[in-house]
């Protein structure tokens, strides 16, 4: 029942059985490759590289694989999407798959990394072909990012796929609850913990989301001050992380 059938007798029986008790998430929801542009260095730029009208005008997000931060990241690329991406489109090289999906609400797992990441993808951006999208219209958003870094998750990718680049198709093959009974309770942990993320984006200098007058009032302390600040945010992300865990596994 899984893809490939990849040689996983150690997971145990309990773990194999998610695979035939429950749907992939091939078949429950849409998981797709992003946009490859085939020269980055041409294409894609760092926010402050780009002179701010430009930014506006001639440039969208661009949700590349990113950091190991749960829920929600810091956003610093952009992409040259000028006459919706025409140079992009025609350049030889470049894949601009799944455009139908570019600027939709979802969730990304990231590409490459020693365990999975999931992310909230915001509709202003188009994501890239090591972040992997996810959507759903029936499972939320909030569900969906609880269940993608669950420490069940990491292991059964890990194990499908285990070497440090996630292919969309890896993804595609976890089992998935179409209809969790507790799903409510995992959003309204996800909830705070995309909360906290984002306050920790707005202190984040080199992110498009920094909150100028927050990073003040924080470091008037000192440096330590916003330090432990951060680290109290962090710390509180993890704790929701394991509260998530187990309602997940159960």
């Amino acid at each position: 029942s899984i893809g490939r059938q990849p040689f996983l007798y150690w997971f145990g029986e309990r773990l194999l059985n998610l695979f035939t008790e429950y749907p992939s998430m091939e078949n429950a929801v849409d998981v797709r490759v992003g946009l490859q542009t085939g020269d980055d260095d041409r294409f894609v730029r760092k926010f402050w590289e780009v002179p701010s009208d430009d930014l506006e005008e001639h440039f969208v997000r661009y949700q590349k694989s990113g950091s190991s931060n749960p829920y929600y990241d810091t956003q610093r690329d952009y992409i040259y999407w000028k006459n919706d991406g025409a140079d992009i489109k025609e350049y030889d090289g470049s894949r601009p798959q799944n455009q139908d999906y570019y600027f939709r609400d979802g969730i990304s797992f990231r590409g490459f990394g020693n365990y999975a990441v999931a992310r909230k993808k915001p509709d202003d951006a188009i994501f890239y072909h090591k972040s992997h999208f996810v959507y759903s219209p029936e499972i939320s958003e909030e569900y969906l990012l609880g269940y993608g870094n669950s420490t069940l998750v990491r292991f059964l990718l890990n194990g499908i796929n285990p070497s440090l680049n996630f292919e969309v198709g890896d993804v595609k093959r976890l089992p998935i609850d179409p209809e969790p009974e507790k799903q409510q309770e995992v959003e309204e942990f996800v909830k705070l913990a995309l909360n906290r993320r984002r306050q920790l984006v707005s202190l984040d200098e080199t992110s498009d989301e920094v909150d100028p007058e927050a990073f003040i009032d924080h470091a008037q302390a000192g440096v330590g001050g916003l330090l432990y600040y951060e680290d109290l945010l962090n710390a509180e992300v993890g704790l929701l992380h394991g509260l998530i865990d187990p309602i997940i596994y159960d």
